[in-house]
């Protein structure tokens, strides 16, 4: 696998994870809140990051039951 390390926003990452989810989400009837993402700003590469971020969602709605919910959020502490 390639890395390709670069400075990034959390919202750079969660945000194009979160929408790939939704449709996952929409079909098991799981309500996918995406909420507010801090600016805060790191340094990795943003396709495996994504890649990772969007494994996660999906474990966490294939694993909730229908009418559950997951929220999606991220901030910064030091």
């Amino acid at each position: 696998l390639r890395f390709d390390p670069r400075r990034i926003t959390l919202d750079e990452v969660i945000r194009p994870a979160a929408r790939a989810a939704e449709a996952l989400a929409d079909s098991r009837g799981v309500d996918l809140a995406i909420r507010p993402v801090s600016a805060a700003t790191l340094i990795g590469d943003p396709r495996r990051l994504s890649q990772s971020l969007l494994v996660l969602l999906d474990n966490a709605v294939r694993y909730s039951s229908p009418g559950g919910r997951v929220e999606v959020f991220a901030r910064a502490a030091n």
